[in-house]
């Protein structure tokens, strides 16, 4: 029974390295493309790093140039609730750690795969989709005010003294 156990931990201990490289083998390539793109497109060289912010938030994508800073979620899976996501943590952050953000900012997210409702709702509020092969939504550099101004204006009804933003549009869209 010993040598069971032995082994199956040996197993899930060899799964749990192979999960890890392939996390930073995807967070590496996320890296590498976005700061590509960020050259190629606005002119922008900003070095990219994870951030944990208060209450467990954690940015995949965060990077600071300048007046400029870019922020940002990376999935193997995007649809519109990711997003709403981004939308949320960028609300928070705003909050919770306002020095992180600057005059103009860049939303991005990151995806293998992207559905049609997450370009809907990237082009309505301005975030930026990439791919390895290609932009879907085209990155631009947002003033903070306007779009925290094109979120808050557009659809009030979503706000709530706690920020429950991302719970409301969930409903609201239907997921």
């Amino acid at each position: 029974m010993d040598a069971w156990f032995e082994k199956i931990s040996t197993q899930l201990s060899r799964i749990e390295c192979m999960l890890e490289d392939i996390t930073l083998t995807f967070e590496e390539e996320v890296q590498e493309v976005i700061q590509h793109r960020l050259r190629k497109f606005l002119g922008i060289d900003a070095p990219l790093q994870l951030v944990e912010s208060p209450k467990a938030l954690q940015v995949e994508i965060y990077g600071v140039k300048d007046n400029c800073c870019v922020i940002g979620e990376a999935s193997v899976r995007v649809n519109h609730e990711t997003i709403y996501r981004l939308i949320a943590r960028l609300l928070h952050m705003h909050r919770a750690t306002p020095e992180r953000l600057r005059l103009y900012i860049i939303p991005v997210v990151y995806g293998l795969q992207v559905t049609e409702d997450a370009v809907e709702a990237a082009r309505r509020y301005g975030v930026w989709i990439a791919t390895i092969t290609e932009n879907l939504t085209p990155p631009q550099k947002i003033s903070l005010h306007r779009f925290l101004s094109r979120i808050e204006g557009e659809r009030p009804e979503l706000w709530d003294e706690e920020n429950h933003f991302l719970r409301k549009v969930g409903h609201q869209d239907g997921a």
